[in-house]
């Protein structure tokens, strides 16, 4: 068991171990997991600038351009400049 799953169980409702355990999951690939995750942590802090980036990127994934638009838009409200450069490859049409 890794440091991240270790801090979820003894603070599962602490969104940044929720969106760094979302964030690792997606990097290995594990999409759906990183959805879950990712999605607790929103439901606790609905405007992370990261949170909403990893959603966003997971929507991208899973071909959900009209949500991740808007998670990509959300945390470009926040000052998240990757999620600008996605917002203009993915959603600008």
């Amino acid at each position: 068991m890794g440091y991240l799953e270790k801090a979820l169980i003894t603070k599962p409702t602490n969104p940044e171990y929720l969106i760094s355990y979302g964030e690792a999951a997606y990097n290995s690939s594990e999409y759906s997991l990183a959805e879950e995750n990712t999605s607790m942590a929103l439901d606790l802090t609905p405007n992370d600038p990261k949170a909403n980036l990893i959603k966003g990127r997971i929507r991208l994934y899973f071909e959900d351009t009209q949500s991740a638009c808007i998670y990509l838009q959300k945390a470009i409200n926040s000052g998240n400049k990757e999620a600008l450069n996605l917002y203009e490859t993915n959603c600008r049409k």
